[in-house]
């Protein structure tokens, strides 16, 4: 909505907005204006922080950038197949906090089209856009964190409604499947045998719930919990909840189901020992982010 006013009030060409991303590597285009802006937005367009180009530069030095004739050869402007019109660019830094957040940039299909009457306004929008796009993080942060709450709620609820410890577990197993749109989600009980030679006790990591997978869960593998090559006895014994990011590079990993590229893998402890293991599988690589790991920690300790 606002690439678009801008435009319309300016009569500019071509204007978007480009966000930092995650990492503050790359600007990432996030919004922009009419045909060509479409097709940049499918590509998921992106200029390298310090580039040679108008973004590049002003997110690098947090000062606008301006670029008066693009045939110019001193001028610094990185040409764009989905632009080719071009022939002058501003862009100004989108700061927050003292922190470049992103850009706002302008084109216009003249030379020399920029006044300092366009630095000055577009200066203030630029900070109104900083505040707006502020706001609409907040919000979503807070819609976020209400339903990560009901959520918690909700699956604890369901566990302390259920009669029995069977239907416990596979209504949680089934409601987290369900939030997560997850390829599989397992609930593994620790186990105690009994040693028939000697006497000693045996701990073994069962599966007692599954969701999302039409393995009997008779099949499933138990795993002893002394067990170094596997990674479910590795993650019961030091209790801290483990991603695998790319199972293909966790040999000690043997997936639930096809076609899972991705795992988490949370204990379930209680009086200061593992109970059991939560673990649920995706079929993206990188599924899982650290808000995921915090929502599951809260939930196995529920």
């Amino acid at each position: 909505e606002v690439v678009n006013l801008i435009m319309d009030s300016f009569g500019y060409d071509h204007v978007q907005i480009f966000l930092m991303d995650a990492r503050e590597d790359y600007a990432e285009l996030r919004a922009s204006t009419g045909e060509a802006g479409k097709k940049l937005l499918n590509i998921k367009h992106k200029l390298q922080k310090g580039s040679a180009s108008v973004i590049g530069q002003v997110t690098e030095r947090g000062e606008p950038q301006i670029a008066l004739d693009t045939a110019d050869a001193d001028v610094v402007h990185k040409p764009n197949p989905y632009l080719p019109l071009t022939r002058s660019e501003m862009a100004l830094p989108l700061i927050l906090k003292g922190h470049v957040i992103g850009a706002l940039d302008v084109q216009s299909n003249q030379a020399n089209a920029f006044t300092e009457d366009d630095i000055a306004a577009l200066r203030v929008l630029a900070a109104q856009i900083s505040v707006a796009i502020d706001n609409a993080n907040l919000y979503q942060s807070t819609q976020s964190q209400a339903e990560r709450m009901g959520f918690l709620f909700n699956v604890t609820r369901g566990a302390a409604a259920a009669e029995t410890l069977d239907e416990t577990l596979e209504g949680v197993v089934r409601m987290i499947y369900d939030s997560y749109d997850a390829l599989s989600t397992t609930i593994y009980l620790r186990r105690t045998y009994i040693d028939e030679a000697s006497g000693a006790k045996l701990y073994r990591m069962k599966a007692a719930a599954i969701a999302g997978s039409d393995q009997p869960i008779s099949e499933i593998e138990e795993i002893a919990l002394d067990d170094t090559d596997n990674i479910i006895s590795t993650v019961a014994q030091h209790t801290q909840p483990y991603v695998i990011d790319a199972i293909e590079d966790e040999p000690r990993y043997l997936a639930i189901s096809g076609g899972a590229h991705a795992a988490i893998l949370v204990p379930l402890r209680t009086g200061g020992e593992t109970i059991g293991l939560l673990v649920m599988e995706d079929r993206m690589t990188y599924a899982y982010d650290d808000d995921t790991v915090r929502l599951l920690e809260a939930l196995a300790g529920s």
